[in-house]
């Protein structure tokens, strides 16, 4: 009887490369590429805590609830139209269609939203604390 080869499964030359997360470039081939940097416009996946509390701090109150489902609204003012924001709290951790139909529902951009600060409104002035009658002596 004649022995079998061996049945190989790669080639024989073939040797693993690291990946360098390109595709069509292998590390060692003399091409020097620079690493991906992070795209400026990407969306923050949030949690239903972090945008309840960017709606707080952009003047939503809340306003009802359905099930898991909690409405916050801004009453119109004289540069923005009322806005109502449905927030589903049921989840982890929204997806980026969550996000985007949460924003467009708010009226304020993306990065208003994700910050919970809005650019084109001044701050409230903090509010003063009264001084007590006898001079702050006890």
């Amino acid at each position: 009887m004649v022995p079998r080869k061996p049945i190989l499964l790669s080639p024989p030359n073939f040797r693993q490369e690291k990946s360098t997360g390109y595709p069509c470039v292998k590390k060692g081939a003399g091409l020097s590429v620079p690493p991906r940097a992070p795209r400026m416009g990407k969306m923050p996946l949030l949690t239903p805590r972090e945008v309840e509390a960017n709606l707080k701090g952009l003047g939503f109150s809340f306003k009802n609830q359905v099930g898991s489902h909690r409405q916050y609204e801004k009453a119109a003012t004289a540069t923005r139209k009322r806005a109502v924001v449905t927030v589903d709290v049921g989840y982890q951790q929204f997806s980026k269609e969550g996000m985007k139909r949460m924003i467009r529902q708010s009226g304020y951009s993306k990065e208003e939203f994700c910050s919970g600060v809005a650019k084109d409104e001044v701050p409230a002035p903090p509010l003063a604390t009264p001084k007590a009658a006898n001079g702050g002596k006890r």
